[in-house]
């Protein structure tokens, strides 16, 4: 399995707004998917640590603080499907990831350190792969409309930076709007995402957030999409469906239960991009790849017999 260049998945929010829970919630989801794969496929992340490349296979409650600086941590992705000729290759991908998490912005007045700000502001310009952290449930939010002022920071730096970016924008803590969400059903529609965007941040800002969001899309090939997804997620307490997160609401309520919400689908959105791209630069001696596939070209072959991150968290609910 050859690696590729090292892509970086930039992170832009204000502080709490979620970032790192949502990277490790991830790093959960595709422990949890990885269990249930078939055994014709394999989903594993891995972290470099001191210079070696560590399965990371049992993600456990964890408590951070917020991120005030900017940190970076190599990670890859190692999926494969299992077996041997075309399909196989076609699916077998290393990803390579340099995640930055820093502060993009604070709430709560908080002194952020200038020169890392900058640097953020750099990475952010320089990226094609950004998560954008919109947090459903901060109070901030509706109080001052500082998210809007977050957004248009954010759209001012990509509009000074390369275009051409994939920007996916990520509703979090979406468990603290209610108990009776079910964050998957937010995810089928734009007007489903736009309606939770409502109940996130209130009718007053709600237009002015979905038009920079829009704006940023425009702005030369951009790409952006929403997406509903909760850390922590639920588990059932007395026949109720409640948030997993505890009192002092830094850890999780019940680490046993741990089962994230719609994390994987950001990531999965940024990574099918990736592989994408990549299949059209492997070796041209697959004639007999294209035979096989019937198809006209044999970009047009192995896009065909591409099989989507998507289709995997499906067959991986298939076997529960």
């Amino acid at each position: 399995m050859d690696s590729i260049n090292t892509n970086q998945i930039v992170f832009w929010g204000p502080l709490r707004s979620g970032k790192t829970w949502l990277f490790n919630a991830f790093l959960k989801k595709i422990e949890i998917l990885n269990n249930k794969l078939s055994k014709d496929y394999s989903l594993v992340a891995q972290q470099r640590i001191e210079g070696q490349w560590r399965d990371v296979d049992q993600v456990e409650n964890f408590k951070v603080e917020p991120t005030r600086d900017l940190k970076q941590y190599q990670y890859r992705l190692l999926r494969k499907k299992l077996g041997r000729g075309p399909s196989a290759e076609v699916n077998t991908h290393c990803n390579e990831i340099l995640v930055v998490d820093n502060t993009g912005g604070a709430f709560d007045g908080s002194n952020l350190n200038e020169a890392v700000v900058e640097q953020a502001k750099e990475l952010v310009r320089s990226a094609k792969y950004l998560v954008l952290s919109l947090n459903s449930g901060l109070d901030e939010n509706t109080t001052s409309g500082a998210i809007v002022e977050n957004l248009l920071d954010l759209s001012n730096i990509i509009n000074r930076g390369e275009s051409g970016k994939y920007i996916a924008a990520c509703l979090t803590k979406v468990d603290t709007l209610g108990e009776e969400l079910v964050v998957e059903f937010y995810n089928r529609s734009r007007n489903e995402l736009k309606s939770l965007l409502i109940r996130s941040f209130g009718a007053k800002y709600v237009d002015k957030i979905d038009d920079v969001l829009k704006e940023i899309e425009r702005k030369g090939t951009n790409h952006v999409k929403l997406f509903a997804t909760s850390a922590t997620g639920y588990y059932y307490l007395n026949e109720r469906k409640v948030q997993n997160i505890a009192s002092d609401m830094g850890t999780l309520a019940d680490p046993s239960l741990w089962k994230p919400e719609e994390v994987e689908k950001p990531f999965f959105w940024l990574f099918d991009v990736m592989e994408r791209e990549r299949l059209k630069y492997l070796s041209s001696n697959w004639s007999i790849f294209q035979t096989l596939m019937g198809r006209n070209t044999i970009t047009e072959s192995r896009q065909a017999a591409y099989i989507p991150y998507e289709m995997l968290v499906r067959i991986a609910q298939a076997q529960t």
